[in-house]
C-alpha cells in the first residue's frame, strides 16, 4: 500500500437510501445481495421514517443478512439531501456505490467490473454505465447514456447534460472531507452532484447496461411542472457558476436557453401524448360499444326472424 493511503475495512459499501419505497425497495436490496465480487462488501440503507411498509421490510432483510446489511433508521425525517450525506458518511468502503430504493441492478458482477476499472484507472473519481430507463406509466424503455459514449469524461461534459445515473455510480470515497454546500434546495441534486464530483477526477464509463431507473408518478422530478424544471434548473446553473467563480459563465447562458426550450418542448409533447391517449382511450371505449350494439342488433335480428318465422307457421295453421 502506498504510503499516506488511508486504510478501509472493507473493499466497498454499498449506499441506499429510501423513503417511501415499499413496492420498489425489497427488490433494489436483493439486487445488491446478488452482486457476486471477489471482495466483501456491506450494505448501508439510509431510511428515511417513511410512513409505508419501507421500514419493515428493511428490517425484516437485515435481519436475514446481519453480516452484510447495516440499516440507519431515522428518528425524525431528515429529506432526501441530508439523508444521502449522513449515510454516505457511514460507509466504510474503500469504493461507494449508489442505489437508491426505486431502482435495481440487473448484472450480478456490475461491482466486480467498476472496482477492477477504478482499480485501474487511478485518474478517474468514478465509474458509471449505462442504464436502462423503464417508464410505468407508459411501458416504454430507452437507454441512460447515447451510442458512442466516450470512455472517460470531464467537467464541461457533464455540465453540458446528465449522462451519469446513481444507480450506475462506484466512486471513491476519499474525495472529499464534507459535502458541497449548494444544491440543497434542488429538485435534482443528482446532477449538480456529479458535476462538482468531476473536480475531483474524470468520470470513467463502462458501455454495458448492468442496471434498471425507474420513472414513476411518485418521483419527484416526474410530478415537476414545466416551470419548476425550468427554475430549478436555472438556480442550479446560476449556482454552479458562482462555484466556479464565473469560469464557464458564457457556457452556461447558452446551456439556461437550451434547457428552457427542451423542458418547453417535452412539456408539450407530453400534454399531446396525454391528449392522444385519452381520445385512444375514448376510441377504443367507441369501438367496444359499436361492437356491443352490433352484436345486440344481430340477436334483435334474429329474434324477429324467429317471430316472423312463427307468424307464418300460426297463420298456416289456422288456414
Amino acid at each position: 500500500m502506498a504510503e499516506g493511503k488511508k486504510e478501509y475495512p472493507i473493499k466497498l459499501s454499498v449506499q441506499v437510501v429510501t423513503y417511501n419505497q415499499e413496492r420498489y425497495i425489497e427488490q433494489a436490496i436483493r439486487s445488491a445481495l446478488a452482486q457476486k465480487t471477489n471482495f466483501d462488501f456491506e450494505i448501508v440503507i439510509g431510511e428515511d421514517l417513511s410512513k409505508d411498509r419501507t421500514r419493515e421490510i428493511c428490517r425484516r432483510l437485515a435481519a436475514e443478512h446481519p453480516k452484510q446489511i447495516r440499516l440507519l433508521e431515522r428518528e425524525k425525517n431528515l429529506g432526501m439531501h441530508e439523508n444521502h450525506r449522513q449515510t454516505y458518511f457511514a460507509c466504510r468502503g474503500e469504493y461507494i456505490a449508489m442505489l437508491e430504493g426505486d431502482d435495481f441492478w440487473t448484472d450480478p458482477l456490475k461491482l466486480q467490473k467498476q472496482v477492477d476499472f477504478l482499480d485501474q484507472h487511478p485518474e478517474c473519481a468514478l465509474c458509471y454505465h449505462n442504464v436502462l430507463i423503464f417508464d410505468e406509466h407508459s411501458n416504454e424503455e430507452a437507454f441512460y447514456c447515447r451510442p458512442e459514449h466516450p470512455q472517460i469524461m470531464g467537467t464541461e461534459d457533464i455540465l453540458d447534460e446528465i449522462f451519469v445515473n446513481t444507480a450506475s455510480v462506484v466512486m471513491r470515497n476519499d474525495l472529499f472531507p464534507g459535502f458541497l454546500e449548494v444544491g440543497k434546495n434542488l429538485l435534482m441534486g443528482d446532477w449538480i452532484y456529479y458535476i462538482w464530483l468531476s473536480t475531483f477526477g474524470k468520470l470513467g464509463y463502462l458501455p454495458e447496461v448492468m442496471a434498471c431507473y425507474r420513472q414513476h408518478e411518485s418521483g419527484t422530478w416526474m410530478r415537476a411542472s414545466v416551470a419548476e424544471r425550468i427554475t430549478n434548473t436555472w438556480d442550479m446553473f446560476d449556482q454552479l457558476d458562482e462555484f466556479f467563480g464565473g469560469k464557464y459563465h458564457d457556457r452556461i447562458q447558452v446551456l439556461k436557453g437550451r434547457y428552457r426550450n427542451f423542458y418547453e418542448m417535452d412539456g408539450s409533447r407530453r400534454k399531446w401524448k396525454k391528449r392522444a391517449e385519452k381520445a385512444e382511450t375514448r376510441v377504443e371505449e367507441l369501438e367496444r360499444s359499436r361492437r356491443a350494439l352490433k352484436l345486440r342488433q344481430r340477436d334483435l335480428e334474429k329474434e324477429l326472424a324467429d317471430l316472423r318465422a312463427k307468424l307464418a307457421e300460426d297463420v298456416t295453421v289456422s288456414q
